[in-house]
């Protein structure tokens, strides 16, 4: 008979039963028929095994089938228990890593255990993600790139990614990766690249060290300074202005006079650079820098008046017209103060795009060139000396953005730089800040278009990690691309310390070093430290092997000099609990106390004790009596015995029948016989009855004794249809098991 029917028939002959069970038969009999474990144990035939709470009754006894027939459900259990534990760590997997950046996450990937047929090629991956746990709202192809960046994401926004592999000729048979959550965050909140390099865990050579690689994707430096320039023009109006200003029409002076000329006048220079003094005349001003404009009108005034004191201010500045043309963000020509200058002009046209040059922006008056500004000397060095002032009708020419270099890795400011005329390495790495500490200078690579037809690879070495004075003659050319990489992540010269111990972690290696040097005396444990025996963790050369050498952490902090062993650089030490190499002694207790189980056996305890550790006799408990199970060891056999206490003395400290405890013990406390039934057994009474409700019942009590306690039969009672109705699930269970047979 095949081992499918010969389930059927094991769990219909267990459905017969509790559904034939006679009508006086109480429901925990009808429930004990349908235990879960039972049917489960029906079900271990020929390799076979549910799940765990796979098959479960319902609240009133009705069996919980899932929702898919029994038959699929039986090939689920089959393949599951045929898979081991090996063979799924050997599956495939799709193992990601995810950066959350300012409105995007930055994703990477790769695949373990998995090799590609020729035919198929590379695998391709999807990336899906959505707001919701297992509910993707957009899904993307990213082909067979390791990589991919997420854009235009909300911050502080849950996001659900995931990250699936498919092969060109199984395209629904995808590797999946695990679901994860990822919060992007604007560039304030993420932490700088050395709050983040800090944040990291120190790793050994004994951890898995995945290399990452070096980081390609940089900004052009220079040109977010235009981004938030532009709100800060309108403030041009109120700055003062030096005494080398030089007036013109539409600026406005204002006059305070007092003593025998007393007088308060704001005053705007007309297009033909002249004011009018009420009572004095007209000034010429146009064309005078701001201090001989005062000595002007000092002048007029004292012509008429004598004894008087007088006070010349600038008032509203002028505007004037220039244009921003070729490479930026938006040209046309633009109202600007007078006091502008060249960066405050490109800033209110939103700067040079990044296709524009910051290093050979021309300032054009009259159709000749009257300055050359470069941005880089006021961004990495914060001079102004070029930056002149403007004129009505200058303009401003932003050329294309000259040759490039980009300095990639270790370096404090990578990014993608403009340079002009010869530059060595040294000065593309002197521009970028300069080389971390974390650099690894023995080894400094360019990346470069030769000819217009190929792509290759120069590597330097720094001798005595510095820039000599070879290397720093090596001339960089347009679109090369510096890599700095960094130092091995691996921590050396260190040893670990791990496990049961008190300041566990990594220490300095110095040569010579022994075990008692990390762990002095027993005071560096924690309780319950095993002594007999601790471990080393070594990488043995030449191939880094790992080597596991045990030794007595008793006898070596005894003096045993074989037991102190010297220790090596990348050593790690691990000190165990003494429950994790010995098997912890337990005891029971089981019956009417509140809180039946398993408990911590510990040497001198008693069954007070453990009475105690479970709560307290439950008020139904019979304290005259109870049963203590011990095992005791006879040879290659074990044998049980009994012991018949008081619990009550127990419980009062009487050390006759309080007695000592033993590994494996069981306590057995009884319950008061019926106590169930006298007092969880209810029925409820409806209809033509004079006092219908709920009553409790007694065992073998029946039906007409509970009427003649609800003072019998009303007068309108109809007998022959009284009707007597009881928890059963019968009927269902022979419905939902007719079904599965017929799916079947």
């Amino acid at each position: 008979m095949p081992s499918s029917c010969r389930i059927f028939h094991v769990l219909l002959m267990l459905l017969i039963c509790a559904a034939t069970s006679s009508l006086a038969a109480s429901d925990d009999a009808i429930q004990k028929a349908l235990d879960p474990n039972r049917l489960s144990e029906g079900f271990r035939m020929d390799g076979l095994q549910t799940t765990p709470g796979e098959f479960a009754p319902r609240p009133g006894g009705q069996l919980n089938l899932p929702g898919d027939d029994l038959k699929s459900m039986l090939e689920r259990t089959r393949e599951t228990a045929d898979e081991t534990p090996r063979e799924k760590a050997q599956q495939p997997r799709l193992l990601v890593k995810a950066e959350p950046g300012d409105g995007l996450v930055r994703l990477s990937w790769r695949l373990a255990n998995f090799q590609a047929s020729t035919a198929d090629g590379p695998p391709r991956f999807i990336v899906e993600y959505g707001i919701e746990p297992g509910k993707p709202l957009k899904t993307q192809e990213v082909g067979n790139s390791d990589s991919h960046t997420i854009r235009e994401l909300k911050n502080y926004q849950n996001y659900f990614v995931q990250v699936s592999a498919y092969t060109k000729t199984d395209r629904l048979k995808r590797i999946r990766s695990e679901e994860l959550t990822v919060i992007p965050l604007p560039g304030d909140e993420q932490g700088s690249r050395l709050e983040k390099t800090y944040s990291r865990k120190s790793l050994t050579l004994l951890d898995k060290i995945d290399t990452e690689p070096l980081k390609r994707e940089l900004r052009q430096f220079g040109y977010e300074f235009f981004k938030n320039s532009s709100p800060l023009l309108s403030t041009f109006d109120n700055l003062p202005a030096g005494g080398n200003y030089i007036l013109g029409p539409g600026d406005s002076i204002n006059i305070t006079a007092w003593g025998a000329y007393s007088a308060r006048h704001e005053l705007t220079i007309d297009r033909n650079g002249e004011i009018t003094i009420p009572k004095v005349g007209v000034v010429s001003l146009s064309g005078l820098p701001f201090d001989q404009a005062r000595d002007a009108v000092n002048k007029a005034i004292s012509r008429y008046y004598k004894n008087y004191e007088v006070n010349v201010t600038l008032g509203k500045i002028r505007s004037i017209q220039v244009f921003a043309v070729g490479e930026v963000e938006t040209p046309g020509g633009y109202q600007v103060s007078s006091l502008s200058t060249v960066i405050n002009a490109l800033s209110a046209a939103g700067g040079p795009s990044r296709n524009g040059s910051l290093r050979s922006i021309r300032l054009m008056r009259d159709g000749k060139l009257v300055n050359e500004v470069d941005l880089y000397d006021m961004f990495l060095s914060g001079d102004r000396s070029k930056d002149v002032r403007l004129q009505n009708g200058d303009t401003i020419f932003v050329p294309v953005i000259g040759p490039v270099v980009a300095v990639a890795g270790e370096v404090k400011r990578p990014a993608i730089y403009e340079i002009t005329g010869k530059m060595s390495l040294a000065d593309v790495i002197r521009m970028a800040g300069g080389i971390t500490a974390s650099g690894y200078t023995a080894r400094v690579q360019i990346e470069r278009f030769a000819g217009n037809s190929s792509r290759v690879i120069l590597d330097y070495p720094l001798k005595e990690r510095v820039i000599d004075s070879a290397t720093a003659n090596i001339e960089i050319m347009d679109r090369d691309m510096v890599k700095i990489f960094p130092v091995q992540e691996a921590v050396r010269q260190i040893v670990g310390l791990r496990g049961n111990v008190i300041r566990p972690g990594e220490y300095q290696y110095r040569k010579g070093m022994r075990v008692k040097d990390l762990i002095s005396d027993f005071s560096d444990l924690l309780p319950e430290s095993y002594l007999e025996s601790a471990e080393v963790t070594r990488l043995a050369l030449p191939d880094y092997h790992r080597e596991v050498l045990t030794f007595n952490l008793r006898k070596a902090l005894n003096g045993s000099e074989a037991d102190n062993i010297p220790l090596q650089e990348q050593d790690s030490i691990r000190i165990f609990s003494r429950w994790e190499m010995q098997e912890k002694p337990m005891v029971a207790i089981n019956g009417y106390v509140v809180n039946p189980g398993t408990y911590d056996f510990y040497p001198g305890m008693t069954v007070r004790d453990l009475v105690a550790a479970a709560g307290s006799p439950r008020r139904n408990a019979i304290l005259d009596f109870a049963e203590l199970t011990r095992v005791t060891i006879e040879g290659d056999k074990a044998r049980s015995t009994r012991l018949q206490i008081d619990l009550a003395k127990a419980l009062g400290g009487d050390p006759q029948h309080n007695v000592q405890l033993q590994a494996d013990d069981v306590l057995i406390v009884r319950g008061i016989a019926e106590w169930v039934e006298a007092t969880d057994k209810f029925v409820t009474i409806r209809g033509e009855v004079k006092f219908a409700g709920v009553y409790s019942i007694t065992r073998g009590e029946k039906i007409s004794s509970v009427i003649a306690r609800a003072g019998g039969f009303t007068d309108k009672a109809y007998l022959k249809g009284a009707k007597f109705t009881r928890r059963s699930v019968r009927e269902n269970q022979q419905k939902r098991m007719d079904d599965s047979l017929n799916r079947t």
